[in-house]
């Protein structure tokens, strides 16, 4: 009896009441620099969109003569997910844009690309990547902040979910960013472990990418095949969206890719995402 009255109280003490649920964790606020360089001029002006103090997408521009932008931020609590993008025409072959993300003064992501560049940054890593970054004694501002609190349900790396670390949003955004020549950074992500839907351009604008473990590709509506993938697979144009199928060794992969109002050649958007893909499917 003395037994069960000691859990008790050691029960009481060290834990929440009878149907109580711990409060999930909201992510700080931060301050953020944001920041745009370029490798020469362009003909016309940097067009730019970045996650504003509550998260949504920030239009700007910049006159396309001065090779850098920058803004900061601060982001209000419970913000997530991070982004900034960037694109213009230039004469000059050679021209690059490279996009950065800075985090409370720390530098934590980067992209570059031929007249456009994106990247984006989820502040639940913040503190996996302070900590790699910190000296194993701890020095500077680095070792407050790895301590501090993040969402605990969410993993120490990307993506949240698992299905999308076959593709990372940011990469959907450069395919799109390639392909349209305008910026649509990944406003929404959902999914499961072979799952994975990426929203851009205000729900405009999708892709969705299933993997089907030990499964076989299916001809979608007798489509013709695709060739230069190194797989079998099939392409299907169904108008305002479409599907492509491959098969591989280990199962097939689904890529759906639907536009509405968005100048894209949907076949190549489709192929560029499962290019990205490929190299991280199970083999």
């Amino acid at each position: 009896m003395a037994a069960l009255v000691l859990i008790g109280i050691v029960t009481v003490v060290g834990g929440c009441g009878p149907g109580e649920v711990p409060e999930p964790q909201v992510e700080p606020a931060h301050k953020v620099s944001y920041s745009i360089s370029a490798s020469g001029t362009a003909n016309e002006n940097l067009k730019i969109s970045y996650a504003g103090p509550d998260g949504a997408g920030v239009e700007a521009t910049s006159p396309g003569t001065v090779p850098f932008w920058s803004t900061e931020v601060t982001t209000k609590p419970g913000v997530a997910l991070l982004f900034v993008q960037g694109n213009a025409n230039s004469s000059d072959l050679s021209y690059q844009l490279t996009c950065t993300i800075k985090v409370d003064g720390v530098e934590v992501v980067n992209g570059s690309g031929p007249y456009s560049c994106a990247t984006q940054f989820e502040l639940s890593r913040l503190p996996s990547m302070l900590a790699e970054k910190s000296p194993s004694a701890g020095s500077g501002p680095t070792t407050p902040a790895a301590a501090r609190p993040s969402a605990p349900a969410t993993p120490s790396g990307p993506p949240q979910v698992a299905g999308c670390g076959f593709v990372e949003g940011v990469e959907v955004s450069r395919i799109v960013s390639e392909l349209a020549g305008v910026s649509k950074p990944v406003q929404k992500v959902s999914g499961n472990r072979n799952r994975c839907t990426y929203v851009l351009d205000y729900d405009l604008t999708q892709v969705t990418m299933t993997w089907r473990p030990g499964d076989k590709a299916e001809q979608v509506y007798g489509a013709p095949k695709v060739s230069g993938l190194g797989v079998t697979a099939y392409w299907a144009d169904l108008g305002s969206f479409g599907i492509l199928e491959a098969q591989l060794p280990k199962g097939a992969f689904n890529v759906q890719v639907d536009v509405t109002g968005l100048n894209i050649d949907l076949r190549k958007f489709a192929i560029g995402v499962f290019k990205a893909a490929k190299p991280r499917l199970p083999k």
